[in-house]
């Protein structure tokens, strides 16, 4: 049998499915040619070489750090991945093996998820992804000679969370073993007639600090390119030239209502 195809889904599900020491050979082309070369891979000696094991690992390799429907990790390839799992790093074999059991419940992946984040960024297992990101973060800021841009550390808990319950849905999708799984229970939300991936479900930053936000618009604050609007927030009198009495921000009446209601109940004690 002989494919054609330049998708490493394809030659990810072929390793995992096909059996070890089948009789017919089947063959892998890519298309992406470097050179007028293609890659060809002989799924047969491929699978006999990896064994069961590493080839159903490259599940978790593949969806962990990219693949169709889940998100990419800033400075985490496959390649990476995979060889930490070939020398023998046991306690993020031990993660792949959760993410490759049917069955499991959101709070094992979740935390089997955590645990695998934190060791693919060289940290203790006994540290969280809150600590590891201040300890990176820190150390960076620290050395640095410029400014240190907030893609370094990794990922946040939350974000984390959602990534790993995404990736164990892709996982079980591709093994077979989806039929009892909602997707809403496992990273994805319903709209619009098409599943959207929760990606957060945190503020982007504290409250404190989202109220410091302020815009500059010329126009009135009339789309979303309002930096004010986009976040949900009334314009303000650090605002520029939008003029917060004339500005079409809808946001702006909340704080208008918050304000009077305040004023009423300041007039109320003093009477």
């Amino acid at each position: 049998m002989h494919f054609l195809g330049e998708d490493t889904d394809l030659l990810i599900l072929l390793l995992h499915h096909f059996g070890e020491g089948g009789n017919r050979d089947l063959y892998f082309q890519s298309d992406k040619t470097q050179q007028d070369q293609s890659n060809v891979y002989h799924i047969n000696r491929l699978k006999n070489l990896l064994g069961s094991q590493k080839s159903t690992m490259m599940l978790f390799v593949h969806a962990f750090t990219r693949c169709d429907t889940t998100s990419c990790i800033f400075g985490v390839g496959k390649k990476s991945v995979f060889q930490k799992d070939m020398k023998g790093d046991g306690s993020l074999r031990s993660c792949a093996r959760a993410f490759t059991t049917p069955g499991q419940s959101t709070d094992v992946i979740v935390q089997a998820g955590h645990k695998a984040m934190v060791l693919l960024f060289s940290g203790k297992e006994t540290d969280t992804l809150t600590v590891l990101c201040h300890t990176i973060l820190t150390k960076k800021v620290v050395s640095a000679v410029s400014f240190v841009t907030p893609q370094h550390p990794p990922p946040t808990e939350e974000a984390t969370k959602h990534h790993s319950l995404r990736m164990y849905y892709q996982i079980m999708t591709r093994m077979g073993e989806e039929a009892d799984l909602e997707p809403t229970d496992w990273g994805w939300k319903a709209e619009a007639d098409q599943f959207i991936p929760v990606m957060n479900e945190m503020n982007a930053a504290p409250d404190s600090l989202l109220k410091v936000v302020h815009c500059n618009c010329i126009t009135g604050c009339s789309t979303q390119r309002c930096m004010c609007r986009t976040y949900g927030l009334p314009c303000t009198s650090a605002c520029g030239q939008c003029q917060v009495q004339s500005c079409s921000n809808p946001f702006n009446q909340v704080l208008g209502d918050e304000n009077e209601n305040e004023n009423d109940e300041n007039d109320a004690e003093m009477i």
